[in-house]
């Protein structure tokens, strides 16, 4: 009985060394690991504008820029930037 139980009981620890190996915490990241958003002047953000809305309906090229631009979002967030915004 005796020999039972330990093996119960190595069985029991070894289960529960991999289950805690399964889903380890998340760490928080600080801030300062984020990298700060490049700052564009209104001129370069109005140019760009302007270019964006040339590019053809369901451009590759505009669906990653819409990424960059949430993105760019999560980046001023996390800082505590408003998001610029141009005249």
């Amino acid at each position: 009985m005796g020999h039972s139980s330990f093996r119960r009981g190595a069985l029991l620890a070894a289960f529960l060394a991999l289950l805690a190996g399964c889903a380890p915490a998340p760490v928080p990241v600080p801030s300062s690991a984020a990298p700060y958003p490049k700052q564009y002047t209104c001129a370069q953000q109005a140019q760009a504008a302007a270019e964006y809305r040339e590019l053809p309906e369901n451009s590759r090229l505009a669906v990653l820029l819409s990424d960059y631009h949430d993105l760019r979002r999560e980046l001023w967030a996390m800082h505590g930037m408003a998001e610029p915004r141009c005249q």
